[in-house]
């Protein structure tokens, strides 16, 4: 495509504006819940929903962010089965929460909920806090687990089976700049909540969000990252035996090459 080309579809788009008008998937109004106990709580910067009380509906939890908007761990917001949320429960861990992952990490059928443990501003810390779920909406007390030493800042999370032994296991973006940080720690579980010493893959600079797919269609869990300066960071599951070398993709304005998992492009300027 061609920049005569491309100012051409410009110039369309005013005269067709008017005959597609964008129009938002959802229908007004919306329902807006607190997601925290009191008015000043929350700071939900990560969510996962699943079915927690196995009713067949979808549950919400939420972080609790920083401390000084109403404590650590997270929030379960259970579904009402009538398209909304019943008041948020509060569960407490051991410092700021930023990422929240659920599955089931004892195999008793029952969803359980990870977050991931720091101190503003994001740069301290090294834990996350398991809570199991019961099957009925309610979690055990949370257990601590270590994510590796010094100052990794745990963020995003993510879950899986990445070595295919059937149980999940739990991937941890470490934000930290210095020698703990700018990687993956892959903490295995053992089917019954528990999980092995993390082992740490390269993800590019301070990893923050991440997310699991079949990227290359091998059958097996892969992760994406998202990295600094406008990057995500594409790592390959080996066999399930770890992550190759992160492939990175960065911002697709000029020039510059746009790396892909199989193939490279040139984005147009």
């Amino acid at each position: 495509m061609n920049r005569t080309l491309v100012f051409a579809l410009a110039a369309l788009l005013p005269a067709t504006a008017a005959f597609a008008q964008p129009r938002f998937p959802f229908d007004a109004p919306w329902a807006v819940y607190n997601t925290a106990t009191t008015l000043s709580g929350g700071d939900p910067v990560a969510f996962a929903i699943a079915d927690f009380d196995n009713d067949g509906a979808p549950d919400v939890v939420t972080t609790r962010g920083r401390s000084e908007f109403g404590g650590s761990g997270f929030y379960f917001l259970r579904n009402d089965g009538r398209g909304g949320l019943a008041a948020a429960v509060a569960y407490t861990s051991v410092s700021n929460t930023w990422g929240i992952v659920a599955a089931d990490f004892n195999n008793d059928g029952s969803q359980d909920v990870v977050v991931s443990n720091g101190d503003p501003p994001q740069i301290t810390g090294n834990t996350v806090s398991v809570f199991l779920g019961a099957g009925d909406g309610t979690f055990a007390a949370s257990q601590t687990v270590s994510v590796g030493t010094g100052n990794v800042a745990p963020q995003g999370l993510a879950a899986a089976d990445f070595d295919g032994d059937g149980n999940a296991d739990l991937a941890v973006a470490a934000f930290a700049t210095g020698a703990s940080g700018s990687k993956i720690m892959l903490l295995k579980g053992n089917g019954a909540g528990g999980f092995s010493a993390p082992s740490a893959y390269p993800a590019g600079a301070r990893p923050l969000k991440l997310a699991v797919g079949d990227l290359n269609g091998d059958g097996r869990p892969d992760l994406v990252a998202s990295v600094e300066d406008l990057g995500i960071a594409i790592l390959r599951n080996v066999n399930g035996t770890g992550f190759a070398a992160p492939v990175r993709s960065t911002e697709i304005f000029g020039k510059r090459p746009v790396p892909l998992l199989k193939r490279t492009v040139t984005a147009i300027e």
